[in-house]
């Protein structure tokens, strides 16, 4: 079953949901941090206190680079050659649909969903994700992935709307000048705050 929200009303949904406060409380912490910590390190931090406030083992974030094509700038659980080599197309998988559209997604079960079925790989413990746009003044310049609950329980909404809501709020962390200096180091094959390799 997939289930989407807009991000405005997984906004919503998550500040009046017991899991909204918690949204909240990830996105305030990173912005007291945000002098300290380059982009990268940022977007690792946000997914970590994601996958704490939603227990889950697995996460992504990804970023739209100037090319239009999307790469993993922070990842939990997944194998570094993943992490090294993935570029997505916009439209292409989860992810890239997410980043289209600009609206949250629920995946029940990516085994049995239309639009994306394919076999559950075997580091997943259940076929359910949740997957966030980032979004920057109003456009979305990216995505958080969050899978793998640590209770092999399977998504909800509650958990969209949390994700969603942190990626709504990204913004307070982010900057746009902050992105494209990103997009051109991406291409050059160097992160911001990472030093370039010889």
């Amino acid at each position: 079953m997939l289930e989407t929200c807009s991000a405005t009303s997984a906004e919503a949904d998550a500040t009046s949901a017991p899991g909204g406060s918690v949204a909240s409380e990830i996105v305030n912490e990173l912005e007291r941090e945000r002098a300290l910590l380059e982009i990268d390190q940022r977007l690792s931090r946000m997914l970590d206190l994601t996958l704490d406030a939603l227990d889950a083992e697995i996460g992504s974030v990804l970023l739209v680079s100037s090319d239009c094509r999307m790469r993993i700038v922070a990842a939990r659980g997944l194998p570094s050659e993943v992490v090294r080599n993935t570029c997505m197309e916009l439209g292409e998988g989860i992810s890239g649909h997410v980043a289209l559209t600009g609206e949250g997604l629920l995946v029940r079960n990516v085994e049995s969903d239309d639009r994306f079925r394919r076999q559950n790989r075997e580091r997943y413990y259940t076929p359910s994700c949740v997957s966030a746009p980032l979004l920057v003044e109003g456009a979305v310049r990216g995505v958080l992935n969050v899978s793998n609950k640590r209770d092999r329980s399977r998504f909800g909404l509650p958990e969209l709307a949390l994700t969603a809501r942190v990626g709504a709020d990204v913004a307070r962390i982010l900057t746009p000048t902050e992105l494209g200096q990103w997009c051109l180091s991406s291409l050059r094959g160097v992160r911001i705050g990472t030093p370039p390799r010889d």
